[in-house]
Parts: structure tokens; C-alpha cells; sequence
């Protein structure tokens, strides 16, 4: 049965089963990703990771610490669906954590990771017909980037199409189905010249400018980033100043699908635009759409190409629409950092005190010393780690908190007890 996009995603929920030990809906899972599995029964020994089939379970940890004696296992329940389970062969002492390869093509048994792929399946699964070829424009727009996330909440599914659009930097609409990236304009549909365009009025905008933009991608379930990469457009920033902007990408699984999406983003973000407004005889514009191309012709107006943003209608016989069109030339995108999240919970800090000095020797959540980081303790004191992550304080017996900035690692801290 179909669903509109307004409506909540078709999720089930663990309390339709009474022999699970929590509430919670049952997610759906696309790529590569990391999940809580969820608790199935009072022994501890069977998990729910998503309510499908899934390709293959990478690894299990509990606590941090990677453990064995597990197996994938794929069960039918009494509503007829086939769900994804772990089954342990002893019962953890905290909910696992599994990295998981999420759902497979019903046709071809492939992972499904291309955003078309999965935006189409979710559609699917909710009931909704796209005609075919709708989204071809961002296949080819996209060759070879890889999404993934869980889905666990009770979002719309718009908000869901949308989510993921937005992290691959594309544009779609269900009226009628369409799907491509915001940087590729399609062929221009239609020239116009003073013959077709009434009272047109030009105006140059910079809402939405930036010559710094900073990406975080790989989000887990809770919302967390795995990691963010920074890039800059260095002219644009001598010229106006560095103006940064945060995107959030949250399908987004690889720090190589951050940057190439993250530079086409910037190379129009980067740039002021024009606003133009007109009116057009409705005969002429009957069938355009926001998203199309029109090329301008007016010796008044911005010449070249620009993008439909929007039109309406009028019984009038006349449409007034609106236009943005990119000013200047197509800047060069430099990358600035590559940083990696760090889990807080399992970074460490081995901690000698002696004669009123804390020295603490700062290790990632991999196990990796991190030299040359910033250590500031309480917020007040900032010290560097040396190259064997080494840093001291004078501090008094008790706890402590320490931030750390390095590069390479997005920005975290930690509880210490000295």
C-alpha cells in the first residue's frame, strides 16, 4: 500500500513482538555502516540488527574491544518478514556495536550504495512509483559515490529523500520525478530575449556565500560524525574574506566522497549570483520546471545560462518566474584538512603523578599515540604533546577534564582522575 512523502517511514516497532526487551523501531540499514543491534530476547544471546536481509556482518565490539563467537543469522517472523539477527554465543555484558553491510538489491543481491539505489528502494518499500529513469541524471552525475546509514527513527519519508539528497549534494523533485546534482544543469530548454521576457529585473545576491566549507560525513545512528574534511576556495577568500560553512552529510560514508562532492558545492557557494525576475507569456512557459535551464539573451540582463528556481502560475495568461545565475568564474578548491572523529569513550590517557605535576600520555580510541595536539585541562591551561604524546600539568588530586584539538582528529575531550 502506498504512503504519501509526508507521511512517517513504514517502520516497524519491537513492541508488535512481545519477546523483544526494548521499545524501539526495527531499522532499515543501506550501505556500510555501524549499528546498537538491539536486544531480542532475556538471555542476551540474540540481537536484532535490521528487519531485512543484510549482506554481511564486518565486525562485532563490546565495550571497545572486538569480540568472536558470533554468527549472522537471517529469520522469518510470524508477520512473514525476513529480518537480519546476531546470534552470540554468550551473552554480552553491554549492547553490541556491529559493523554491518545493509541491504541487498532484491534483483541482483548487490549491496545497494549508489544514492539512486537507495533513494529508489526506499521509495519502494514505502509504496511509491517512480517512473523509470527519473533519477538516470544523478547516475551519471554520481558514478561511484557509496551512501550508507540506518534507518531507526520515526522521520517522514521525505525528510529521509531529502536528508539523503542534500548529503550528495543533488536536487530532486517528486513533481514530476527528478533527481540530478545541483552543479550539473541539464541543456538550456529555451533562449530568452527581450521578445520573451516582460519587465525583467536583475539583482546580485550573496545569501549563502562562503569560501571556506567543512563537511562532516560518516554519521552513526546517534547522529555523530566518523570524520570531516575542510576545503577552501583561497582567491575567493583573498578577495572577501574566509566565510566558512558547516554541512552536515550524514550519508556520506568515505572522506573521498566528502571532497568531491564538498569541491562542486564550493565552487558555487563560492561565487556571488543573480536573481532575475520577469514575467513570461504562460503559452511560452507552459511546461517549464524549477530546475531547468534557460538561457538569457537580454542586453539588460546577466547573459548566459541560468537555473529555474521557481514559477507561477497566473490566469492571466502571464507566469512570473525567477532565476539564479552564477557570477564570475569557477574557483579553484583547495583541500585544507582531513580530521577523523575520535570515540571519546575509548581514547585513553595513561596518567603518572608525582610532586603536585600530572603527566599524561594522550592516546586515540585505535590505539594511536597523538603527538602535537593542544591539551588544555579545566579550560584554563593549554599545553602540546610531544612526539610521544606526552603533556604535563600542574594540577591538584582529583578529576580533571582535557580537550584535545590535533590535527587529523576532530576536536574531543576527556575524563581523567589524578
Amino acid at each position: 500500500m502506498a504512503i504519501l512523502l509526508s507521511d512517517p517511514l513504514p517502520l516497524r516497532r519491537t513492541t508488535d513482538h512481545p519477546a523483544y526487551r526494548v521499545d524501539a523501531f526495527m531499522p532499515w540499514v543501506y550501505g556500510r555502516c555501524a549499528l546498537e543491534a538491539i536486544p531480542m530476547d532475556k538471555s542476551g544471546l540474540l540481537w536484532l540488527l535490521a528487519d531485512h536481509p543484510v549482506q554481511a556482518v564486518a565486525s562485532v565490539e563490546v565495550d571497545g574491544v572486538a569480540v568472536s563467537g558470533y554468527e549472522l543469522i537471517h529469520q522469518v517472523d510470524g508477520a512473514g518478514v525476513t529480518q537480519a539477527l546476531l546470534k552470540m554465543s554468550a551473552a554480552p555484558k553491554a549492547d553490541p556495536v556491529v559493523r554491518v553491510a545493509g541491504k541487498r538489491h532484491p534483483a541482483t543481491g548487490a549491496l545497494i550504495t549508489h544514492p539512486v539505489d537507495v533513494a529508489l528502494d526506499i521509495l519502494s518499500a514505502c509504496g511509491i512509483a517512480v517512473p523509470a529513469g527519473a533519477f538516470d541524471a544523478l547516475l551519471d552525475d554520481h558514478h561511484g559515490v557509496e551512501v550508507g546509514q540506518v534507518l531507526g527513527e520515526n522521520s517522514t519519508v521525505r525528510q529521509v529523500i531529502a536528508a539523503l539528497m542534500d548529503s550528495v549534494g543533488a536536487t530532486w523533485s517528486a513533481r514530476p520525478w527528478m533527481a540530478r546534482a545541483s552543479w550539473a544543469w541539464p541543456a538550456a530548454r529555451a533562449k530568452l530575449t527581450p521578445l520573451e521576457l516582460i519587465d525583467p529585473e536583475a539583482s546580485a545576491t550573496h545569501d549563502g556565500l562562503a569560501t571556506t566549507l567543512r563537511i562532516s560525513y560518516a554519521h552513526d545512528a546517534s547522529g555523530r560524525a566518523g570524520g570531516a574534511v575542510t576545503l577552501r576556495a583561497p582567491a575567493r577568500a583573498d578577495d572577501i574574506g574566509d566565510i566558512t560553512l558547516d554541512m552536515a552529510a550524514p550519508w556520506l560514508r568515505t572522506a573521498r566522497d566528502a571532497v568531491a562532492v564538498g569541491e562542486r558545492i564550493l565552487q558555487d557557494k563560492a561565487r556571488p549570483a543573480w536573481t532575475i525576475t520577469a514575467r513570461v507569456d504562460a503559452a511560452v512557459s507552459a511546461d517549464w520546471m524549477p530546475g531547468d535551464v534557460l538561457n538569457i539573451q537580454h542586453p539588460l540582463m546577466p547573459a548566459g545560462d541560468a537555473v529555474l528556481l521557481s514559477i507561477d502560475e497566473s490566469t492571466e495568461g502571464v507566469n512570473s518566474i525567477t532565476l539564479r545565475r552564477a557570477a564570475g568564474i569557477t574557483p579553484l578548491i583547495t583541500l585544507v584538512q582531513l580530521s577523523r572523529a575520535v570515540d571519546a569513550d575509548r581514547a585513553t590517557s595513561t596518567t603518572i603523578y608525582k610532586d603536585g605535576v600530572a603527566t599524561f600520555t594522550i592516546v586515540d580510541d585505535a590505539g594511536g599515540i597523538i603527538a602535537g595536539a593542544a591539551v588544555t585541562m579545566d579550560g584554563q591551561d593549554t599545553r602540546t604533546t610531544d612526539r610521544f604524546g606526552v603533556v604535563q600539568f600542574k594540577a591538584a588530586r582529583g578529576s580533571h577534564t582535557l580537550t584535545i584539538l590535533a590535527d587529523g582528529y576532530e576536536p574531543f575531550s576527556m575524563e581523567v582522575t589524578v
